[in-house]
């Protein structure tokens, strides 16, 4: 992976991993991110996940950063989905600024 210059200063990759609620989806992005450890040692991870407590104990053992944000599960209904992702993507990104 390369870098990106800011202000001709290297800055080292971000790398968002998101997913909780389950180990299911926890475990899989550790592995993923263990990997990009070993082939980039200066990029950087954060973890994105729920607020269960399964999420923080996972991830609390980890050498990673993590946020836990405020989530609902989403609607099998199709037209409920899209407006459900596009309200969290909102939400999302106000939490994180």
């Amino acid at each position: 992976m390369d870098e990106r210059q800011a202000g001709g200063v290297s800055q080292p990759k971000r790398v968002i991993y998101a997913g909780g609620g389950t180990g299911g989806h926890i475990y899989p992005n550790l592995a993923i991110a263990q990997r990009v450890q070993q082939i980039a040692p200066e990029s950087q991870a954060l973890f994105i996940c729920s607020k269960r407590e399964v999420d923080h104990e996972i991830l609390e053992s980890s050498p990673y950063s993590y946020r836990a944000l405020h989530v609902k599960p989403l609607s099998s209904r199709q037209d409920i989905v899209i407006k459900t992702i596009n309200g969290h993507a909102s939400v999302f990104i106000k939490e994180l600024s």
